[in-house]
This record gives structure tokens, C-alpha cells and sequence, in this order.
């Protein structure tokens, strides 16, 4: 509905979701009194009232049973519908039974009507007479036992007869409504009739209405505790009603446990027949404190809730716990929840007290109390104790309608249903009332069926099934139904769905951790007890329209037709407080489109997620997740060593868009602490400074648009002033103008603090060549190491390099970007660095030419650094020598374990190496890689000898070998190739892979023993599987060893609190810190020299890498004669 101005759009559209359902017949009918004179002789006027609940039209007959003693005399349709106080179509009678054909009765139609009947006079006073009327159809009934209804009425003697009754209920906690009825029964009309309605204590009268003839109204009074009305005269048969309210005072609303009581009574007339019912009084209970109580039946993890007085505290008390909370939640006052009452099983006692406990509720859970459900016979049945002759409500969560089903006296109920799905839930409820407290008692009921949910957006199959302990076993495979990685999950209660399941996690999976799923895959999950479901992964396309708040789409999962489906558009970003969307009737061909829209309900932003699931046949759910891509911009920032007073210091500054929207106007801001000035950065972006009043200097870097998914590090180098012994703190910020940006305050800000001392620089320089014997006419790399082992970063730094006359420098590079040229010609190259950081070593590289020369002639080169800062002297200039040599090739091939999982399913990383030791550079070369049996190759990727990434290559498979080549190999060049294999599901664990590797044979070379290459690893059952190594790099210096401890995970399972022990070498100090890795701390016996690491926890396939230093002690440092031993263990219950 629309119109121009309206004050409030937002109520202007509504819409019903309805399920279609086979057809279900359900009529049903009612017989009751409207009026009589139950005398021998006179007559009564039954009423009777019949509809249909069922979702089907159907023709309906009516049945009338006439008892001895009653003559049937006309049937007319009751006020108020189509055909008021006409008679009904002509009856077929068959002896005692009158038959009316009604027709057609719609869906939801329901109508009335009267049937007059006269008494016999033959009947004697006392007699009673039991009418009973039944309802037919056409159609197969689903409840047949509301299709049925008798009325009793006993004989009175003739003479007056005066009646009155009341019956009255609660508008709200401060007015109870009350209607009198008020009839003469007997056979003589009786003039001047009173009737008096003596209100109760604390209340006062307010509205009433009379449904009689006001003219017979002939007197009135009302005041605030009486009404009276005085009638003119009452006919025999004559009945009518008076309708009032009676007000509670103020003071007396809300008040539990007060008794209103209101009698009503109609003039005795001389010789009233039954002066018993001339009066009537009615009690209407305030209540106890609790209004309400409904739960969760659950052996474990039971809910409550319920109303109650608003503002006190209710206090639940069960054989398990004792919980107390206060009454009244946001939108409802009365309202009161406990979400985990702990278990609430069948037979348990149970108190609820709120308030003053003036009206304590205390019952028992019923037992048994059991729901079950059978997909396969399509019924619902169970047993609820002692609720024999009431009814339970079934409540199905498949689309088809709830209804009461009634209980037999032994407490068994029973019920079937049109169609029951596989894995079909639902829940029964079982209602009664104690201590003045509605009662309800839910139990939820899920067939025995093995169902799954796949979500291939984010890579997980969750699961139901309602017992808990069961073992789960899971697989993917691609539409070929190739095995891609299975995983092994228990069900178990889960929290946060209050529910029994399974669900997978990233690390649950092999070979893993984690798995892709795409579309088009199939996902089989089977269980420990035979059960076992199968769903192959429909693609779910959807264009998220932020703008209008909606999503449209299409399904492609054709071996579904010609069924269709029902799409779920599930609003996971909205926060809670926004409806689930359906569209149903969905063909999913790829071509039909589906949408769904929130409209004003909920404003949809970038990074909100829209989750979109479908159901197929065999009840499993696929899901997808769209999203309107926004940014999440980080920053980190930190530095090596500490800064000198009077020095330079280096920062590092990394930055990213872990987003999946581009983050404009990206601005990074550099506040430096007093004492430290701005000297120079590599980030490639113009550096503005400025100054606070503080004196702290601010850079500022203008970064322009950062591309989804994009990552940069940069290095900031400043002077420092600030005298030694002061902390200081430097703090970098990064922000975005998008609006989403998704990053949290603290990952937009780092901090480092820091601690100026005196100066600790200590450089020294090393110098070697890539080619050890050149060849005439050739270009080959030198390389000169400059390191820092002091403690702080160094000053300005210069290094000259001095060529042999026989060498031309072509070109240099840097490992770090703080080096820059200051001067150079053909023999001499002179760099600067701004500095060089604690506790690190920086390589630079010349590439220089060899012009003519002899075989044998020696050439050299030396390299010398110069630096105020230096505090070491003795190291600062490094020499080369090196003979010429006529050409030659020798090409070479090394190979080390990456990562991976060394069992059936796993995926197994190797590292290969590959260079040219020989003196010329050496064209078209291939590397071969002989696939280990039962494996096949996943991807290799290329590396250069410092790890920078140089992208994936494509090999040329064969049987058993993938084959690439490599290109141009330089004299000295090295580089890495990463090769990773899947290893067969179904191999056989003790089974070796033997992996080989071939570098292309010269037709000549220095030697053949290094082309190629063979590793053998013996593949070993799933389960966990640690393994540690150890690698001495050999010594730093004189007085210090460097080793790097290795660790892997080759198992199939997460390994947590793994525990590492190294006993260092006697005669030594250590100190150590992580390469890579999970989050690993330690502790030392410094007296008995060990350390022991401990890793948070190791994902299958999993690596970490810890450097470990061993300070030689200063007595021994230049020592020969030393053995320094060093120990590492690594035990691990249950290694396979």
C-alpha cells in the first residue's frame, strides 16, 4: 500500500509465507444447549457449530442421533452468516438418525446452526437425555476423534424455575470482565425479576452491556461495589446476559495471590424448582508470583523460561542446580529466561519460586516423557506419564500443520503425517497448570537420519543427529570422485546451537590442514551405527545489492530436476534481530532466479555476509557467502636491537589490505618520539614531516588506493639524539576514507618501545665470490657481507670495494635498500648505508666482467668499511683471491624436506636446489622429477636462492615424471624449486617413496654425482607423528655456535603443548629466538644447561624453526681441542 506523504513507509508492505502440503482433511463439530425448558413435555434448542481446519475442500454430511424422549421438529441456520434463520436442506431420515447433506465446506469455513427438538411427555423428572451429533466427509480424516459431540440434559418437575451463572477472566492484571447469564428454565413466566452483582473487595464497577430486550430493562442502580437490574418479566426458555467490568483500586494491581470474588443472584420466585442455581459466585486468582513456565526437556543442556511478577528475583531449583535470576527483559517486563538449566530429564523435581514465594510451583518433570519420529513410516509417537485423557501438540518443522493428538490412559500418543523427510525435526508440547502456573513441557524429536550442511565459501560440513558419541567420518571428492581430504568429527553437544551435531574445523581435515570445496564436488558422510548421506555441491551464483538491500541468484544442480528447491537467505551480518528470507519453488536449472530483500528491515554494508543454502532431496543443505567487499587495512612495526645515543636506528614498517575491497586514501602516520629525527625511507611514496608542540617530529606517507589483498614492508631510518638510559616509544597509525574499513583499532596502530643506550656497533665485513675460478672473457657475482654483532644499530656506514685492473664493474645490487652509491668507476665501486642493524649481516653484490686473460693469472679484490660508530677494530677489510681457469660446467642438485603429512591422504613438500658451480653460464636446461609410486604431483614453484617468490610453473607430466625446464643457469646461480605431491589415500603405510630428481646432463662436466638426486621416506600410518632435527651452521665467530632446531609435524593430527628439551654444550651460555612458528615460549635450567620450548600447537603438516646461539665461554674463546656437544628431544606419546 502506498500514498503521498505517509508519516510512516516503513508498515507499508507485509508478506505471508505459506507452505503447500499434500491435501489433509480435518472437519469437525460441536453440539451444546441454547435454550430449553427441561421439563416432560417442552422442548429444547440444541446448537450445533462445525468447520473445517483441514487444507482441502471437502463435502460434508451431519448426523443426528435423536435419543428416546425427543422429537426432532425443524433445523434452521444460525444469525450472523449466509442464510440466518433459514431451514437447512431437507434431512434423509433413517430411523433414529436425521442426515443433512451441507455441501462443500472451503478451507477454513465454518457454520451453525439450531436444531428444535420437543420432549416427551411420557419422561419423568430426573430422566436424562443424551444427544449426540457426528460429521462426515468424502475424504480420509486425519483426526477423526473431533468429529463427534453429545449434550446430556436432565428433566426438571414443572413449576418456576430461575437460573444464573457467571463465568469472568482477566482483561489485564488491573480489570477482570465477567459475563452473567441469566435464563428462566422452568414453565411459568415470572414478572419483577432482580438480578444483583455484589463486585469484589477491591474493586470498583465500571462498563456493562445487557444482550436482552432493553425494553424489559424496567430499573437499574450502580454503584462501586453493586449493580442491580430489574427485568419486567422472564418467559419459560427466555435466557440473556449481562456483560461488566470490574476495576481493580491501584493499589491492589500486580499483587500475587488475592482472591476477587463475585457473586451474582436472580429473584427466587415462590416454589422455585432449584433454588440452589438463584446464585452464583465466581473466583478469579491474581495468580501466583509466576505467571508461566515453559522449558526444554534435554538430559544435558535444558532451557527455562516463562513470566512473571515484574522486578523480583525468581529462583529455579532443580536435583542438578540451584539458578536465580531477576524478572523483566528489555521488550517484556513479565519475561524470564535461563538458556543452560543444566539437565532436566523425566522425573525430576522441579521448584520455581519468585518474589515473597507466597505461591511456590513445584511439580515433577513427567515420566516418561518421550517424542521419536520415523521418516520411513511417516509418524510421530511417544509416552508422557501420567497425562493420560489430555492431549500433547506436535508440533513438525517440515511444513506441515501441528495438531493435538490426543493421549491414551496409558500415556502412549500416536500420530501420522502426509510425508516425513529424512532427518525431519520437530518438537512436542504437553501443557498443564499447577499452583495457579501454566506449565509446558517441550521435547524435541529429530528422525535417525544422517543429514549434513556443506558451505563451500568457507570450506566446512557441519551435521545433525540427536545422540551424541556417535563417530562421523567425512570425504570430499571432486565431481570424478577423486578423494580430495577426508576428515574423522564426533557428535557432541554444541553450545552455541543448544543442539547435538557434528562440525569439521581447518584442522580436522587430511590431507589438510583444511579443504577446498567447489562446486560440482561430492561430500559422503558416514557413521558409526550404518547411517550414512551423500550431497554433490550445487553452484549458488548471487549479485548482492547493497543499494536495495537484496540478493538475486541462481541454482545449478540439474540431477536435482525436475524438482525444485526452496533457497534460504540467511542474514549472518545483520547482528541478530533480522528474519531469515525465503524463496521457494526454485527450479535449479542455473537459469531460474531467485531473490530476496530486506528492504528497510536491514541496511545491508560492505563486509556484511549473506548466506544463501538450498535443501535437496535427501534433506542436506549447500550453502554459499556473499559479500559486498570491503577493506581491512593493518599495521605493524618494529626493529632489530637497540638505538645509540648520537646514532642511526632502523625501523620496519609493514603494512596491508587484508580486505577484499580496495582501501582509498590510504594514509600512514610515523610519530617519532623527541629525540629522533626523520633521515630517510625506501617505502617509494614522498615522506611530508612535520612538527608537534611536543617536539615530536610526524611523518606522514600519502599510500593513494591499496588493492584488496595487497601487502608492503618498508624501512624508516632516523637520527637519534635522546640521551642513553631513555625508553622511548614510537608509534605508527595507518588509516583508509572507506567507512568499511573492517580493521580493528589496534591492528591500525603499533607501538615499539625501545631502550637508548651507549653505542654497541660492531661491523666487520666478508667478502667471496658466487664463481670461485672465472673464466676469461666472462661475467661472474661477488659478494661483500657487512654485519653488525653489536647490540646497537651502527651510524652511517661507507664500503669500498677495490677491483684487480683485470675486472670491470657492470652492475650492483643490495640485499636491504638502505644502501645507496657514492661514487664508482670501472675498477672501484664507494656505497653508503645509512646504517646497519643490531645483530644483523647485509650482503651486497658486484657484478663485475673478466676481460682476457690466462689461465693460472691470479686475480683479487678487496672490500673495506669505515663507520665512527665502529667499536671493534681488526675486521673491517676483507680479501679475495681467485686464479683463472679455462671454462667448465658442473651443474647441481640438492634436496631437503619441507613440510607435509607422511601418511595415506597427506601432502609432502621437498625443496629442491639447483645451481652451476662451474665457470660458464650453461643454456636450456630441464630438471626431471621421478614421482615417488602411489603419489601425484599437486604444483611447483620457483624460488631464487634468498626465497624471493618467482611464481608457479607448469610441468610437462608424463607417467610417473613431471619434467621443466629451468632456462639459462649463470656461472654461480642458484635457485630452489618447490615440488609437493599428494600422496594416494590408499597407499599402504610402511610402503617407501622414493623420490628422484635429474638436472640435465652436460656433455660435459666437472661431474656427473651431483645431477642427481634420490630420496626415500618410509610412509607411516595416520596418527601423530613428530619429528626434530638439528643443523650446526657452523660457528659465527670464534666464540660463538649457531644451530637451527627443526620441527614438523608429519601426522594427520593437531598436536598441542608440544614439548622440546636441547642440552647445550658445556663450557657454554645460549640464547635463542624463533624463526617460524606457532606461538612458542620456554624455560631454562641455565645450570644444567637445558632449555625446553614449548609450542602452543603444530597443525598437521605444520613446520617450525628455532635458531639456537651457544656462547663459547671467554676462557676457551680461540681454544683448539673443544668438542661441544649439544642434545635435542622431542618425546611424544602415541608417535605412530
Amino acid at each position: 500500500i502506498a500514498t503521498p506523504g505517509d508519516e510512516d513507509p516503513n508498515n507499508d508492505q507485509a508478506s505471508v509465507d505459506v507452505h503447500v502440503s499434500p491435501p489433509r482433511y480435518d472437519v469437525q463439530i460441536g453440539k451444546s444447549v441454547n435454550s430449553f425448558v427441561p421439563v416432560p413435555g417442552s422442548w429444547i434448542n440444541y446448537f450445533a457449530d462445525y468447520r473445517n481446519d483441514g487444507n482441502s475442500a471437502t463435502h460434508v454430511w451431519v448426523t443426528d442421533t435423536v435419543p428416546p424422549g425427543l422429537q426432532y421438529v425443524e433445523a434452521r441456520w444460525g444469525g450472523g452468516q449466509e442464510g440466518e434463520n433459514e431451514l437447512l436442506p431437507a434431512p434423509t431420515i433413517v430411523g433414529d438418525q436425521i442426515v443433512w447433506d451441507l455441501g462443500m465446506l472451503p478451507v477454513g469455513g465454518r457454520r451453525w446452526f439450531h436444531i428444535q427438538m420437543n420432549v416427551d411427555s411420557a419422561l419423568e423428572p430426573g430422566d436424562t437425555i443424551t444427544n449426540c451429533i457426528e460429521i462426515g466427509s468424502d475424504s480420509d480424516e486425519d483426526t477423526p476423534d473431533n468429529n463427534f459431540s453429545c449434550y446430556p440434559v436432565t428433566l426438571n418437575p414443572s413449576g418456576p424455575n430461575l437460573q444464573v451463572t457467571k463465568e469472568g477472566w482477566w482483561n489485564w492484571d488491573g480489570q477482570i470482565q465477567y459475563r452473567i447469564r441469566f435464563a428462566n428454565i422452568g414453565t411459568e413466566t415470572i414478572n419483577d425479576v432482580w438480578i444483583t452483582d455484589t463486585l469484589p473487595l477491591s474493586t470498583t464497577s465500571g462498563w456493562w452491556n445487557m444482550n436482552f430486550d432493553w425494553g424489559r430493562l424496567v430499573d437499574s442502580s450502580q454503584s462501586d461495589s453493586e449493580l442491580r437490574w430489574k427485568l419486567s418479566e422472564l418467559n419459560p426458555g427466555e435466557t440473556g446476559e449481562f456483560e461488566l467490568h470490574a476495576n481493580l483500586e491501584p493499589e491492589a494491581i500486580g499483587q500475587p495471590a488475592r482472591w476477587y470474588t463475585n457473586t451474582i443472584e436472580i429473584s427466587t420466585p415462590p416454589g422455585d424448582i432449584h433454588p440452589d442455581d438463584n446464585s452464583f459466585a465466581h473466583g478469579s486468582f491474581s495468580g501466583g508470583e509466576v505467571d508461566r513456565i515453559e522449558m526444554q526437556i534435554s538430559s544435558d543442556h535444558g532451557q527455562m523460561w516463562g513470566q512473571a511478577q515484574p522486578g523480583v528475583m525468581l529462583t529455579v531449583t532443580t536435583p542438578h542446580t540451584q539458578v536465580t535470576t531477576s524478572v523483566g527483559q528489555p521488550d517484556c517486563g513479565e519475561c524470564w529466561t535461563f538458556d543452560d538449566v543444566g539437565p532436566l530429564n523425566p522425573g525430576d523435581a522441579i521448584l520455581v519460586v519468585a518474589g515473597d514465594g507466597l505461591v511456590p510451583v513445584a511439580f515433577t518433570i513427567p515420566d516418561p516423557f518421550t517424542a521419536q519420529v520415523d521418516s520411513d513410516t511417516d509418524t510421530v509417537w511417544g509416552q508422557v506419564g501420567g497425562a493420560g485423557g489430555t492431549t500433547i501438540y506436535v508440533n513438525p518443522h517440515w511444513g506441515e500443520r501441528g495438531r493435538e493428538v490426543p493421549i491414551d490412559p496409558s500415556g502412549a500418543y500416536s500420530t501420522q503425517f502426509s510425508d516425513i523427510p529424512r532427518a525431519a525435526e520437530g518438537n512436542v508440547s504437553y501443557n498443564t497448570e499447577i499452583a495457579y502456573a501454566q506449565i509446558a513441557f517441550h521435547r524435541s524429536f529429530r528422525a535417525e537420519d544422517l543429514s549434513i550442511e556443506v558451505n563451500y565459501a568457507h570450506d566446512w560440513v557441519n551435521g545433525h543427529f540427536p545422540e551424541a558419541g556417535h563417530t562421523v567420518w567425512i570425504t570430499v571428492t571432486d565431481g570424478a570422485l577423486t578423494p580430495k581430504a577426508t576428515a574423522q568429527v564426533q557428535t557432541a553437544y554444541i553450545p552455541d546451537w543448544n543442539d547435538i551435531g557434528f562440525f569439521t574445523e581447518w584442522e580436522d581435515w587430511s590431507p589438510g590442514p583444511g579443504v577446498d570445496i567447489e562446486a560440482g564436488d561430492w561430500v559422503f558422510a558416514s557413521m558409526d551405527n550404518g547411517k550414512a548421506t551423500e550431497v554433490q555441491v550445487g553452484d549458488i551464483s548471487g549479485y548482492l545489492d547493497i543499494e536495495s538491500d537484496s540478493i538475486t541468484g541462481t541454482v545449478g544442480a540439474p540431477w536435482i530436476l525436475p524438482q525444485t528447491v526452496d533457497i534460504d537467505c540467511h542474514p549472518w551480518g545483520s547482528g541478530g534481530g533480522v528474519d531469515m528470507r525465503r524463496y521457494s519453488g526454485l527450479l535449479p536449472d542455473g537459469n531460474d532466479v531467485f531473490e530476496c530483500s530486506w528492504d528497510d528491515e536491514w541496511d545491508i554494508t560492505p563486509g556484511q555476509q549473506v548466506g544463501v543454502s538450498y535443501r535437496d532431496p535427501s534433506a542436506n543443505s549447500v550453502y554459499n557467502v556473499f559479500e559486498e567487499p570491503q577493506p581491512h587495512v593493518w599495521i605493524n612495526k618494529w626493529a632489530d636491537g637497540n638505538p645509540a645515543s648520537g646514532g642511526r636506528f632502523i625501523y620496519r614498517i609493514e603494512y596491508s589490505n587484508r580486505g577484499n575491497g580496495p582501501a582509498e586514501e590510504t594514509v600512514i602516520t610515523d610519530t617519532l618520539p623527541v629525540g629522533m629525527s626523520y633521515v630517510f625511507d625506501n617505502s617509494g611514496v614522498t615522506a611530508y614531516t612535520s612538527s608537534l608542540p611536543s617536539g615530536q617530529q610526524v611523518i606522514t606517507w600519502p599510500l593513494g588506493t591499496l588493492a584488496p589483498d595487497s601487502n608492503a614492508q618498508f624501512q624508516l631510518v632516523v637520527q637519534v639524539t635522546a640521551p642513553a638510559s631513555e625508553t622511548i616509544v614510537n608509534v605508527a597509525d595507518i588509516a583508509t576514507s572507506n567507512p568499511y574499513d573492517m580493521g580493528e583499532p589496534d591492528e591500525k596502530h603499533s607501538e615499539w618501545e625501545t631502550h637508548v643506550q651507549e653505542n654497541d656497533a660492531q661491523l666487520n665485513v666478508g667478502k667471496w665470490s658466487w664463481t670461485g675460478e672465472p673464466a676469461a672473457n666472462t661475467e661472474f657475482v661477488f659478494v661483500v657481507n657487512v654485519c653488525n654483532n653489536g647490540s646497537t644499530a651502527s651510524g652511517p656506514v661507507v664500503l669500498t670495494d677495490t677491483l684487480h685492473p683485470s675486472l670491470t664493474l657492470q652492475t650492483w645490487w643490495a640485499q636491504q635498500p638502505w644502501w645507496y652509491q657514492i661514487d664508482r668507476d670501472g675498477q672501484a665501486l664507494v656505497l653508503g648505508a645509512y646504517s646497519v642493524p643490531a645483530w644483523q649481516c647485509n650482503e651486497v653484490y658486484l657484478r663485475v666482467g673478466l676481460g682476457a686473460a690466462s689461465a693460472g693469472m691470479q686475480i683479487t679484490n678487496t672490500a673495506t668499511i669505515a663507520s665512527d660508530s665502529d667499536t671493534t677494530s681488526g675486521d673491517n677489510e676483507a680479501w679475495w683471491e681467485g686464479y683463472v681457469r679455462d671454462p667448465y660446467v658442473n651443474l647441481w642438485l640438492s634436496k631437503d624436506w619441507h613440510s607435509g603429512q607422511l601418511a595415506p591422504g597427506g601432502e609432502v613438500r621437498y625443496d629442491v636446489r639447483y645451481g652451476n658451480s662451474g665457470n660458464v653460464p650453461v643454456d636450456g636446461v630441464w630438471i626431471t622429477s621421478t614421482l615417488p609410486a602411489n603419489t601425484s604431483l599437486v604444483e611447483v614453484h620457483r624460488y631464487d636462492r634468498n626465497w624471493q617468490d618467482l611464481g608457479p610453473v607448469t610441468p610437462a607430466l608424463d607417467a610417473g615424471t613431471a619434467a621443466w625446464e629451468v632456462g639459462t643457469i649463470e656461472n654461480g646461480e642458484e635457485g630452489i624449486y618447490a615440488v609437493v605431491v599428494r600422496i594416494d589415500p590408499a597407499a599402504t603405510p610402511g610402503a617407501l617413496l622414493v623420490h628422484a630428481l635429474e638436472i640435465g646432463a652436460q656433455p660435459v662436466e666437472e661431474t656427473y654425482d651431483d645431477n642427481v638426486i634420490s630420496w626415500s621416506d618410509e610412509l607411516n600410518p595416520s596418527g601423530p607423528n613428530l619429528r626434530v632435527s638439528k643443523q650446526n651452521w657452523g660457528w659465527n665467530w670464534q666464540g660463538q655456535l649457531w644451530y637451527e632446531i627443526r620441527v614438523w609435524n608429519f601426522g594427520t593430527e593437531r598436536l598441542e603443548e608440544v614439548r622440546i628439551s636441547d642440552t647445550y654444550p658445556l663450557s657454554t651460555t645460549a640464547e635463542w629466538n624463533v624463526n617460524h612458528g606457532p606461538w612458542i615460549t620456554a624455560t631454562e635450567d641455565a645450570p644444567n644447561r637445558t632449555i625446553t620450548w614449548w609450542l602452543e600447537k603444530l597443525e598437521p603438516g605444520e613446520t617450525a624453526s628455532i635458531q639456537l646461539r651457544a656462547n663459547i665461554d671467554g676462557g676457551i674463546i680461540g681454544q683448539g681441542g673443544h668438542t661441544f656437544t649439544n642434545t635435542l628431544a622431542a618425546p611424544l606419546s602415541g608417535d605412530v
